[in-house]
């Protein structure tokens, strides 16, 4: 049975012995407070070295800090990243680029295709 944990910032749920998917739920996060138990939990729950599809298509806004502690504290071998828009596409693979994260990332508007490319990862799903 797939896991499924609620967080102050959203929820996060198993897709796959090695795949969760977090959802956030909340326009904006702001202080590292609101993501500390997030990360936490999701780590606790799924592990380590795993892979994360997450849809930030509710985040209008998050703070540098967040971004950083984000980066800084993540565990994932690769990370999908559902944005609302092709600009918001192109803008975050740019900044991914930028920001080098310790693991791999890449943004994209279509959870299928999200999907595949953790797939293609190593990421390994549940079959419906």
């Amino acid at each position: 049975m797939a896991k499924k944990i609620h967080t102050e910032v959203g929820y996060i749920l198993q897709l796959g012995p090695n795949v969760a998917k977090e959802v956030y739920l909340v326009p904006e996060v702001k202080e590292i407070n609101m993501v500390k138990d997030h990360v936490r939990q999701g780590q606790e729950l799924f592990g380590v070295g795993g892979y994360c599809l997450t849809d930030i298509r509710k985040l209008k806004s998050i703070s540098r800090e967040v971004r950083e502690y984000m980066k800084e504290h993540s565990t994932v071998t690769a990370v999908a990243i559902l944005v609302n828009s092709g600009l918001s596409m192109m803008v975050s693979n740019l900044f991914i680029n930028i920001s080098r994260p310790p693991y791999l990332a890449r943004a994209f508007r279509k959870e299928s295709a999200a999907l595949k490319w953790l797939e293609e990862q190593g990421g390994i799903l549940y079959s419906e």
